[in-house]
């Protein structure tokens, strides 16, 4: 049986229970980190952070796609944007600050959890999950 775009790019193993949550979990983070771009105030700094992240973000994208096909190829990719990423966050502090959502209440908090999560955040975890995307990746095909 011959396997649609859909099913590759998304496989439905991922939904199964014993799929490993780690990747699961990459894929989504590298899927967040597409539109993170969005929700950026306006200055200089966060101009240059604009820039990174339309540069970076189809590749997050493909490799998170790659990660959920257990590809090494893509544990190796996603691992290596996500320290960049995390450069660039040392290099532009600011950057992070910038990325908080100022508003009253519960609505600032959800919007910083989701901002770490797609930002520095979710590229250390993804760093630091680089033994559990090699140990379960399958052959380099492409």
């Amino acid at each position: 049986m011959k396997e649609n775009l859909w099913t590759r790019m998304f496989p439905p193993e991922r939904m199964n229970e014993s799929y490993p949550w780690q990747l699961w979990a990459i894929g989504w983070i590298a899927f967040f980190k597409l539109f993170l771009w969005l929700v950026i105030e306006s200055s200089i700094c966060n101009q240059i952070f604009g820039y990174k992240n339309l540069l970076c973000s189809i590749p997050f994208f493909v490799f998170g796609i790659g990660v959920w096909n257990m590809r090494k190829w893509a544990a190796w990719g996603v691992t290596i944007l996500s320290i960049i990423d995390l450069i660039f966050f040392i290099i532009y502090p600011l950057s992070v600050t910038s990325m908080i959502f100022k508003g009253p209440g519960i609505l600032s908090y959800l919007s910083w959890f989701a901002v770490m999560l797609s930002g520095p955040g979710g590229s250390f975890f993804i760093i630091i999950s680089l033994p559990v995307m090699l140990k379960y990746s399958k052959k380099q095909d492409i």
